[in-house]
């Protein structure tokens, strides 16, 4: 049974081979010489001729981008941003440094690690100033802790993303909070923009 219908499914695979090989040769071979290779040369000498569709017709060469009208594109009203990466040594008094005047920065990100004795906790103050007041913003190091390379003493990390704005001209500084900390670093990452 399973033998009949094998040979009943390849008949008619076989008898289709012979016929496309003998009788349908001319045909098939015919076929195939339809297609033809199309090369675009696109020269300076032979130009392929393009025209802008959908054009503004009250700005003269403008191209409407999207449904809501003209794109106005202007590098100019998009201000440049420096990138800044700053460490900063924290013991009794911390540490600090000066935005340049004329730039804001943006702080997007804070880490640091502390050594501390064994069993205390950290916390880090990153004070600025914007708008002309000046701002105080807490840091609290997670209990994320690696042994320190002496006895009796922890070292804690922290990664915080934050957005922290300062005003150009002003201090910005990392200072230990709760006087825990032994020896501290801060590292502060963001950006300055000009603000005039």
């Amino acid at each position: 049974m399973r033998r009949r219908a094998i040979i009943g499914a390849l008949l008619p695979i076989g008898v289709g081979v012979v016929l496309g090989a003998t009788v349908f040769r001319t045909d098939i071979a015919q076929a195939t010489g339809l297609a033809q290779a199309v090369t675009v040369d696109n020269t300076a000498a032979n130009p392929v001729p393009v025209k802008e569709q959908n054009t503004d017709p009250n700005a003269a060469g403008a191209i409407k981008v999207h449904e809501q009208g003209t794109a106005q594109v202007d590098a100019s009203s998009t201000p440049a941003r420096e990138a800044v990466e700053r460490e900063l040594a924290i013991h009794t008094l911390g540490e600090c440094f000066t935005v340049p005047a004329g730039k804001r920065l943006v702080i997007q990100e804070v880490s640091g690690q502390a050594l501390v004795h064994t069993g205390d906790s950290s916390a880090w103050v990153i004070q600025v100033a914007f708008g002309g007041s000046p701002n105080v913003h807490f840091l609290i190091a997670p209990d994320t802790r690696l042994p320190a390379p002496n006895t009796g003493y922890d070292t804690l990390l922290f990664s915080e993303p934050t957005t922290i704005y300062a005003d150009g001209g002003a201090n910005v500084c990392a200072l230990d909070y709760n006087g825990n900390q032994v020896v501290a670093t801060v590292a502060i990452s963001g950006y300055t923009v000009a603000t005039s």
